[in-house]
């Protein structure tokens, strides 16, 4: 039933309901074709088409040239046959055995040679599980793609990722190559590794007489057999792997497919970790209607389905089923754990209940290994099998909240010296063994975790051991140290803190969350007077608020952690609105550093001051001029360069305000000086933004529009980057009103949605003197009926941050 295309197709006739009817009829398409014919779009969707209808694809290439990638993967688990300088002896068996299995109507019409040289379906073992595999199509496909690189692949990972139902179905895809079929062995009930290789003779139906070594039993009877075995399980007899190693050597058309939670460490081995489930971006807006698109998500729809008839993802519903799924770190075993318990619960209530998952995630399907009938035990099956000391390393670990790097390792786990294992080679073990997740940084640096029920395993553990308020301890007093490390805050500012401290901020949360609870208050103190610049650039005012206030309360020295805490609550407190809280902090700052003697505390406060006294109701003008030139004359003096480029912003603002333009300007360019000379691209933002205000007012749109955009390609890096959220906002809202001036009046409402929705989120409100110069929302909606400006502002309202800012930079591009 195979149809041959001896048609010489002419250009533009159109053959495809013949090759599509033929394709869907016949027992297996084979294309004898070289590399170039295969990038033929019409070649493409032939093997698309076959695919669609599962139907084997044997392409015999005609020369040695690479196939283009996406081909391979269409191809991945068909035959793969290379004819040039092969004899037909070589590859003819392959191509009979490809016909053999899928021809179930065509073997009359197939001549006599071929059916009496075809082979008999390759038997297999595999289990055939009743429950579909969601979400790991990718994965299935680059498992199988892996055994053209060599014939030993280990599926690594923690318990409960997956690894066993995806070997099983890459297996069921992959069965089809080997002639002698594929068979699973469970390794599971073995302790002693010497009972591996009598396992896998009894699966093959040899017995073990003690006459011989079954290692040499074994060769004999699979020497010649073109076979997959699959070997789940091995970790807890993972000293067979050597066993393991020397058969595969021996019998060169046998190939291994493992599963464990750390590599075999074999010759030829390739590993495949396999992740977590991906989970849903939260940086944009939930689109329910495709949520389900997202493999965790759709994994926990498809089994809560199961046990509650017509369960879907609705829009009322699908944050928190979003909010389930990242609480349970895209594990698949748990993400089916939690769908059970739909049955029974509401989201919000079994979200709830998930703050403690290894309590609430009991009772799997029946037919699952007792270590897998609950989080619990899966885990604990890993944590039995490491070393005492690996156990000691790996409870400390739970310590950390959102992950760690070396250094911070380092300074808690071992700090006293008692560890027993070098906290490198620990967690290398551990990372290897599955249970730590290891992640390359952008900067080149690792930065590991545990995911979510590990740590409150890891976290039981510590507390069992007596071991969890030292280490907490010793947790906050690491944090405080890297917070204050590389600050030379006012004289130099260095962007990369903040980066560093970003990737530390949930460590730096449960910090301050355990010195207040402790009443630890001169650590906690320290740690958040150091961070006031760190919330006020990443839009984190209201954390900075609620923990400085918390600590200004408890300590009440007049020292210089109190000054530096009342200097972060000034500049917080600004743009939240809370104006005089403003002052007052900045005031009192002012006095404490004036007692000690502290040059640098009295300049930052007294610059704070001015922007207080800028942003205040009804500003004092003048009181500005004279603050702002108190706090430059003792940062030029003293060379507090960050503070000096700071201040004259507020000194160029009540020049614009006046219209002293010129005079303005002049202050802008001193603060750029400043700002090139150290490589502050981020304070360029001021000066662009300064610039853009003047345009403004001057009545040049075109100009305003130029500088504002010009501020906003250094401010989009706030995103990834540490440049600051309310200068973002600001820069948006200056280019918005200048485009709704240059009448871009559809697009100027957009932005201001995206605007309206990120204040109101974050909680800060424009300064009054800045919202004098900015648009009327009544002006805006009587450019547009009705009509458009509902959906210019749903659509804008629907945009992300980033979708916004890109918007405002296509539409002024060029």
């Amino acid at each position: 039933t195979c149809w041959l295309d001896t048609h010489d197709i002419a250009g533009g006739a159109n053959w495809g309901g013949s090759i599509a009817g033929a394709i869907e009829q016949c027992a297996a398409l084979i294309l004898m074709s070289s590399a170039a014919s295969l990038a033929s779009r019409n070649v493409r969707q032939e093997i698309a088409l076959a695919w669609r209808h599962d139907k084997p694809c044997v392409p015999l290439l005609l020369d040695t040239s690479p196939a283009p990638n996406d081909i391979a993967y269409w191809l991945a688990t068909a035959q793969w046959i290379d004819v040039l300088d092969h004899s037909v002896d070589a590859w003819l068996p392959r191509v009979m055995h490809a016909l053999s299995t899928p021809a179930t109507t065509g073997d009359a019409a197939m001549p006599a040679a071929t059916q009496s040289t075809a082979r008999p379906a390759p038997p297999t073992s595999l289990p055939s599980p009743a429950s579909s595999l969601i979400g790991r199509e990718r994965e299935m496909a680059e498992v199988a793609a892996l055994f053209h690189r060599g014939r030993v692949v280990t599926l690594t990972g923690p318990g409960g990722i997956g690894k066993t139902r995806l070997a099983i179905a890459a297996g069921h895809r992959l069965e089809r190559e080997y002639t002698d079929g594929a068979v699973f062995v469970d390794l599971a009930p073995l302790h002693d590794p010497a009972l591996v290789l009598p396992a896998l003779a009894a699966t093959f139906g040899m017995q073990d007489t003690g006459a011989r070594p079954v290692l040499d039993i074994l060769t004999d009877a699979l020497h010649d057999r073109q076979v997959l075995v699959i070997v789940d399980n091995v970790e807890q007899v993972i000293d067979a792997a050597a066993d393991l190693s020397h058969l595969v050597v021996r019998c060169p058309e046998l190939t291994l497919l493992a599963t464990s939670r750390e590599p075999l460490r074999i010759g030829g081995e390739v590993e495949y970790p396999v992740a977590p489930l991906p989970l849903p971006d939260t940086s944009r807006a939930i689109d329910h209607a495709r949520l389900g698109e997202t493999p965790a998500v759709a994994l926990f729809v498809e089994r809560a389905g199961a046990v509650r008839s017509g369960f879907a993802v609705t829009e009322e519903n699908a944050e928190t089923i979003v909010a389930i799924c990242r609480q349970l770190d895209g594990m698949p075993l748990a993400v089916e754990l939690a769908a059970a318990r739909v049955r029974s619960l509401p989201l919000p209530n079994l979200l709830e209940r998930l703050k403690q998952p290894l309590r609430f995630l009991t009772g799997g399907a029946r037919d699952l290994p007792a270590r897998q009938q609950t989080i619990r035990d899966t885990i604990q099956w890993s944590y039995d099998l490491l070393t005492p000391d690996e156990q000691s390393m790996f409870r400390r670990l739970a310590v950390f909240v959102g992950g760690w790097t070396l250094d911070t390792a380092e300074a808690v786990v071992d700090i006293d010296g008692d560890l027993g294992i070098d906290v490198l080679d620990g967690l290398i073990s551990l990372v290897e063994k599955s249970l730590v997740v290891q992640r390359e940084q952008l900067d080149g640096t690792l930065r590991y975790r545990l995911l979510v029920p590990i740590r409150e395993f890891a976290s039981e553990q510590l507390e069992q051991h007596g071991e969890t308020a030292s280490l907490r301890q010793r947790h906050a007093e690491a944090m405080r140290d890297f917070v204050r490390q590389d600050f030379d805050y006012p004289r130099e500012f260095e962007y990369d803190w903040l980066e560093r401290v970003n990737g530390e901020y949930d460590n730096i949360r449960a910090a301050l969350a355990w010195a207040s609870d402790q009443r630890v208050d001169d650590l906690g103190i320290a740690i958040a007077g150091t961070l006031g610049w760190f919330w006020f650039i990443n839009g984190y005012h209201r954390d900075g608020l609620d923990w400085t206030q918390a600590f200004l309360a408890r300590h009440i020295e007049q020292d210089a952690l109190r000054a530096r805490a009342l200097n972060g609550l000034a500049l917080l407190s600004r743009d939240w609105g809370d104006h005089a809280a403003a002052e007052q902090a900045a005031d009192d700052s002012v006095t404490i550093g004036m007692e000690l003697g502290d040059v640098a505390l009295v300049a930052e406060a007294l610059m704070l001051r001015a922007y207080a006294l800028m942003y205040a109701q009804n500003s004092d003008s003048d009181a500005i001029q004279i603050t702002c030139a108190e706090a430059l004359g003792l940062a030029e003096e003293h060379r507090f360069e960050f503070l000096a480029n700071n201040v004259l912003f507020p000194w160029a603002i009540q020049d614009i305000l006046a219209g002293r333009y010129e005079r303005a300007e002049d202050s802008l360019d001193r603060a750029r000086e400043i700002a090139v000379r150290h490589g502050w691209t981020a304070q360029h933002t001021s000066t662009w933004w300064g610039l853009g205000l003047t345009a403004l007012l001057r009545g040049d749109v075109e100009a305003a529009i130029t500088h504002s955009r010009e501020a906003l390609l250094v401010n989009r890096s706030a995103i990834y980057g540490f440049v600051g959220f309310v200068p973002l906002i600001v820069t948006l809202e200056l280019l918005a009103t200048a485009l709704l001036r240059a009448g871009e009046v559809d697009v100027s409402a957009r932005l201001w949605a995206v605007i309206a929705r990120e204040r109101r989120l974050r909680g800060i409100t424009p300064p009054d003197w800045w919202r004098a110069y900015l648009l009327d929302l009544h002006d805006l909606r009587s450019r547009l009926d009705p009509a458009a400006f509902d959906e210019a502002w749903r659509a804008g309202s629907a945009m992300s941050l980033e979708d916004g800012i890109a918007l405002a930079l296509e539409i002024t591009e060029g």
